[in-house]
């Protein structure tokens, strides 16, 4: 017979709260990333998309934290993971220009730029889009 397992120390009461699910995860990540506490939001994320890859929700999120700490060529992979799970994901193009502007990647921000325009003409960030677009283009 197998011996039994030790038993696991209880976590910390603050982990003992934590979320389980990845939409749990993402909503609390969203949430401190909101309040500018973008590495335990980052973590979030990152226990999202390991527990969800396709997510992406979590990886579009894990990009925006890179954007955050201006880590670009990590945000432009995260984005891209992110595309391929949902092509149209709203955050993850408009993400995917910054981090490709931020980059100096001209060609491409303004290609993801109008891709986001294309699939969200009416978005949040339209008017972020179209104001980007035109300072590209000069």
């Amino acid at each position: 017979a197998a011996p039994a397992p030790e038993p696991a120390a209880p976590p910390p009461a603050q982990e003992k709260a934590a979320p389980k699910g990845p939409k749990a995860l993402i909503a609390q990540a969203d949430r401190l990333r909101e309040k500018g506490d973008t590495e335990k939001a980052l973590d979030l994320y990152e226990r999202a998309a390991d527990a969800a890859p396709d997510n992406a929700d979590a990886l579009a999120g894990r990009g925006l934290c890179y954007l955050d700490l201006e880590q670009y060529e990590s945000a432009a992979r995260a984005f891209r993971e992110a595309l391929r799970a949902d092509p149209l994901h709203a955050d993850a193009l408009l993400g995917a220009a910054e981090a490709a502007r931020s980059l100096g990647r001209t060609a491409e921000a303004i290609a993801q730029y109008q891709k986001y325009l294309e699939a969200h003409p009416d978005g949040d960030e339209a008017p972020v889009a179209r104001n980007a677009l035109q300072e590209l283009r000069r």
